[in-house]
């Protein structure tokens, strides 16, 4: 495995910044020394190295500029006779990802690792003055009394352990990683207030005219530039309307050439016009009732096929003129039987019938069956129906909407005010809102809050 471009994007106190070893190249050396003065960020690269293989640590040290959720390391790691551009971010689960932002495998570098973990790989090849130094310190622990005996008596230095002790204490005073108080972060804020401090006091007025002036003249060729662009798109657009139309055009002029040649077309009555939507309309109601009839005919004829035919019936047909008055009698005796409820149903439904008709308004009409909508007529009114209740939430939704644009307004107003009698210039308050919306203080801020 080889490192061949890293990136630290956003990660401990680098930002954008990256680091390229470039190719390896057959039969040259293959080898990088980093080298720097202290705190420029040596053990940052080697640890950024290691988070970007491994994963990032749930606490890491090197979120102190830039929140969890915002660090992002990444580079070009040649692995498994492949290279592969990866970036890694703080997430519990598919920290891994590409440049378009899509998840990779966690295990993208275990085939050129095996079976080697951090710990492994850090004991392994991150050897540091930091890692020899405790690997010192263990050995003395594991070996008691005799170790610190031995390793004094062989560096001429009496009671070293003590010494030692009392240097490692004086250091923590100093400085320590998981503290967050310390020497060097007292002198560290001292720094930083009379560094705003020098910011508050020096002010180049000069520079700042300057500055200003050049950005009024940038927006004004800005604001020219725009119109002429804007001139340009639509004398573009209208060249291209008019290029399409060309061949349209001559379609057009072949067409009157052609009618031009022939006989005028006999003129319709005035009245036609008026009488077309109505033949129209019944002939879609005519078409709507000649198929239900259709299909009525043909469901008949369907169940008149599927009856069984009786022929011992058909012949004795004679006979049943013979009987028909017997059979008159019989049906006599029965509906005599069961004429009071048959009279009873009649009743109740013509008091329904009646208060259907009170209801629709055509009380004692004669004619019942006038008042039957004809089928194309009962699905326009339904698709009426439908269309009637599908604008009425688009109208409450769209006067919710107005209420709540029409406050929003109210409330922008106000603060425009406000804004124009405590800040004169809004230009400043413009560059000071895009300057901040491309940091990540809202990040930061959150961050903060939840800690």
């Amino acid at each position: 495995m080889r490192l061949q471009r890293l990136e630290l994007v956003r990660y401990g106190k680098f930002t954008e910044r990256h680091l390229d070893f470039g190719e390896a190249k057959l039969g040259e050396p293959d080898f990088h020394l980093i080298y720097g003065p202290n705190e420029a960020g040596k053990s940052t690269l080697f640890s950024g190295f290691l988070d970007l293989i491994f994963g990032i640590e749930r606490s890491s040290p090197y979120g102190f500029l830039h929140p969890y959720q915002a660090m992002r390391i990444g580079g070009i790691v040649a692995a498994g006779n492949r290279l592969h551009h990866a970036y890694r971010i703080k997430r519990n689960a598919n920290s891994l990802i590409g440049p378009d932002e899509q998840p990779l495998p966690d295990g993208l570098f275990s085939t050129a690792l095996g079976s080697i973990d951090r710990a492994t790989y850090s004991t392994m090849f991150s050897l540091d003055d930091d890692s020899i130094e405790e690997g010192g310190e263990a050995i003395l622990k594991s070996e008691g009394e005799l170790g610190s005996l031995l390793f004094s008596a062989s560096s001429g230095l009496p009671d070293s352990t003590a010494v030692l002790a009392g240097l490692r204490a004086e250091a923590d005073s100093f400085f320590r990683p998981q503290a967050r108080k310390h020497q060097l972060a007292e002198l560290k804020a001292e720094l930083d207030a009379l560094k705003a401090e020098r910011n508050e006091i020096d002010v180049n007025a000069r520079e700042y005219a300057a500055l200003r002036k050049a950005l009024a003249s940038m927006r004004a060729r800005h604001e020219a530039a725009a119109r002429l662009r804007n001139e340009l798109r639509a004398d573009r657009d209208r060249m291209r309307g008019q290029r399409d139309a060309l061949p349209l055009l001559a379609r057009l002029r072949g067409a009157r050439q052609e009618l031009a040649g022939r006989d005028p077309l006999p003129v319709p009555p005035a009245e036609w016009q008026e009488e077309l939507p109505v033949l129209r309309r019944r002939d879609a109601e005519i078409s709507a009732a000649l198929r239900q009839v259709h299909e009525e005919l043909t469901r008949r004829r369907e169940e008149l096929a599927g009856l069984p035919r009786d022929e011992q019936a058909l012949a004795i047909a004679e006979r049943f003129g013979a009987l028909r008055e017997t059979a008159l009698e019989a049906r006599y005796l029965t509906a005599d039987r069961d004429m009071p409820a048959r009279l009873e149903e009649l009743a109740k439904t013509a008091a329904e019938i009646d208060a259907c008709l009170v209801r629709l308004g055509e009380a004692g009409n004669p004619d019942l069956a006038s008042l039957l909508l004809p089928a194309a007529r009962a699905v326009r009114l339904q698709d009426l129906v439908r269309r009637h209740a599908s604008l009425s939430e688009r109208l409450a939704s769209a006067r919710e909407e107005t209420e709540t644009a029409e406050g929003n307004h109210g409330d922008a107003e106000r603060e425009v005010a406000r804004l124009k009698e405590g800040a004169p210039d809004p230009a400043f308050l413009a560059e000071r809102v895009h300057l901040l919306r491309q940091s990540d203080c809202l990040l930061r801020q959150q961050s903060s809050a939840r800690e």
